[in-house]
């Protein structure tokens, strides 16, 4: 019985060694990325109607081939291509290829964009993941406010008012300020369509991107706990002649009126209080904008 065993365990340890054999002489190793190598590697994943996998785990040990460049685990395949090859991507989307295992996409890298189907399409694309947003009604302010910026949003609002004047639009903001003509014409905007517009400020709202906070539809007005608020009269400069200068102050005069009698209907607040809250810089945390009437509460949870 015992020279059973024994002939059992030698076949056993045989087969072993045949399988190992037989694995080492086809073009494989294993591979285990490291923090250099991840930054080299590009994945690529499937895409045939079912959500895309991926895995860059370092702790995953995966069978690597040099010819056809997959692994396995799970029972799922992976594949990765090297970013040197990025060139070959209209080569690498051959089905056949892969004996029609499904389309392969390449992932981007560097851009943030999501895989979307668009209607009317059988295939996903990569679109830039602000425009995903837009499509969910979610607009980001995230720089400094100027003409081109704001002109880009003006033309979403009204897209998305006219898809759909029932829904809210959600504009989140994280922004220094900026012209003050390009901020009202937003704010224009959002008074004029028949969507609410809710406000969130993530980060900073200052200036003008705290008017537009303010500016969002009465009760849906928020802030981020750790995120802060300035309000502060309009700047600018003026030069050439005398009276060009004249006509430029009454008119930087005349905006900061503006200013602060449309804080005063968003705020509450007296004209006189905004008059000399605004001389200076005016920096404000989440919760000392909703008492002095900026916003309308602090999203602590998502509930």
């Amino acid at each position: 019985e015992s020279d059973v065993r024994s002939v059992r365990a030698s076949l056993r340890d045989f087969g072993i060694l045949i399988t190992t054999m037989a694995f080492l002489a086809t073009p494989h190793v294993t591979f285990r990325p490291t923090q250099a190598a991840r930054q080299t590697i590009q994945p690529v994943c499937f895409t045939s109607g079912k959500p895309t996998e991926t895995s860059t785990t370092e702790d995953d040990r995966r069978v690597w081939s040099s010819s056809q460049r997959f692994f396995y685990k799970g029972g799922r395949e992976f594949r990765f291509f090297p970013s040197n090859q990025l060139a070959a991507k209209q080569d690498i989307e051959e089905e056949s290829k892969f004996g029609g295992a499904g389309r392969i996409v390449m992932m981007p890298i560097g851009v943030p964009k999501v895989p979307y189907k668009m209607n009317g399409q059988s295939e996903e694309q990569w679109i830039d993941i602000y425009n995903r947003l837009y499509r969910e009604r979610i607009i980001f302010l995230g720089q400094e406010i100027d003409d081109e910026i704001s002109n880009q949003i003006i033309a979403v609002f009204l897209y998305l008012d006219s898809e759909d004047p029932n829904k809210d639009i959600f504009l989140y903001i994280n922004s220094p300020g900026g012209v003050v003509t390009s901020g009202l014409a937003m704010f224009d905007t959002m008074c004029h369509i028949n969507s609410g517009v809710v406000t969130v400020c993530v980060g900073l709202a200052a200036s003008m991107g705290s008017f537009l906070l303010s500016g969002g539809t009465k009760g849906k007005r928020f802030a981020l706990p750790h995120s802060r608020i300035m309000i502060h009269q309009p700047s600018g400069g003026a030069r050439g002649q005398a009276s060009d200068i004249e006509i430029e102050t009454q008119q930087i005069l005349a905006v900061r009126d503006r200013l602060i009698n449309l804080y005063a209907r968003q705020t509450g607040q007296t004209y006189e209080k905004l008059f000399r809250d605004m001389e200076r810089d005016c920096f404000m945390s989440a919760k000392e904008s909703k008492d002095y009437g900026l916003i309308d509460a602090v999203i602590i949870t998502r509930s």
